[in-house]
């Protein structure tokens, strides 16, 4: 992978940035320390979304009116 700051030889400024971007995705030149950093970032980005989804939900759930059930009134005075 080589470092950002190196140029590319004789690209034009638009194929600098594919080039770069495809640099970027290849990841059979990757370290294992690169392998493990972005290992990391995923498992964070995963663990941000389920908090945010769960707070959602949370949220949703204190939203929402409870349930009153129409019950009839006792019926009184029916004494045989």
């Amino acid at each position: 992978m080589r470092f950002l700051n190196q140029p590319h030889e004789n690209l034009a400024p638009q194929s600098f940035s594919i080039n770069m971007l495809a640099d970027l995705i290849d990841a059979s030149s990757w370290t294992h320390e690169q392998w493990l950093m972005i290992s990391i970032m995923v498992f964070m980005v995963l663990a941000v979304l389920v908090v945010i989804h769960r707070l959602y939900t949370l949220f949703g759930i204190a939203r929402k009116q409870s349930y009153t059930p129409n019950l009839r009134p006792l019926r009184r005075g029916r004494h045989k």
